[in-house]
């Protein structure tokens, strides 16, 4: 559930970025025309639903979240694929790549490319507005800002697309 507060950081590099809150992605396409007008690139990783409703349901019980609504999860899960899907047809000059992944996350966050990454980090049982986050600078946190975004590219590697070329050309 982490919020974006801004998509118009920096022309022209691309923005690493996992959503999947509903309010979040109900926020997205004003977000992504204000990239679209700044030139901003993003790609985009997502969870696949075809991961099954267990393992959704043990990681909605993990963070604690829903308690009311044990099924809400695994249904955004499967709205934010469709989301995420939509949006890149949507808004192609800015979202490049939206690829899903199938193992269990333990943070999420947004990478700018060679500049900076902001990682909240999700432990057991923490609502979103207490979990801890980082802030790294790649020109002063070179080391931990590394790391994240080595571990995010090899993420995001092994990850299958959702939306590729073809899907976005309309062939």
């Amino acid at each position: 559930t982490t919020e974006i507060y801004t998509l118009s950081l920096h022309d022209a590099l691309p923005i690493y970025l996992s959503i999947m809150s509903r309010e979040t992605l109900e926020e997205m396409p004003d977000r992504l025309e204000r990239a679209r007008v700044a030139g901003t690139k993003i790609r985009v990783l997502t969870w696949d639903p075809a991961v099954g409703r267990k393992v959704v349901e043990a990681f909605r019980k993990h963070l604690g979240e829903h308690e009311d609504k044990t099924s809400g999860a695994y249904d955004q899960v499967c709205r934010a694929s469709t989301a995420w899907r939509r949006l890149a047809g949507d808004f192609p000059s800015v979202i490049t790549e939206v690829r899903q992944y199938d193992s269990a996350p333990t943070m999420q966050g947004l990478i700018v490319e060679g500049e900076w990454a902001l990682i909240e980090l999700m432990p057991f049982h923490m609502k979103p507005n207490e979990r801890p986050a980082l802030y790294l600078a790649a020109s002063i946190d070179t080391g931990m800002f590394t790391v994240f975004d080595s571990a995010f590219n090899s993420l995001f590697k092994s990850s299958k697309p959702l939306v590729n070329s073809e899907d976005k050309s309309g062939g």
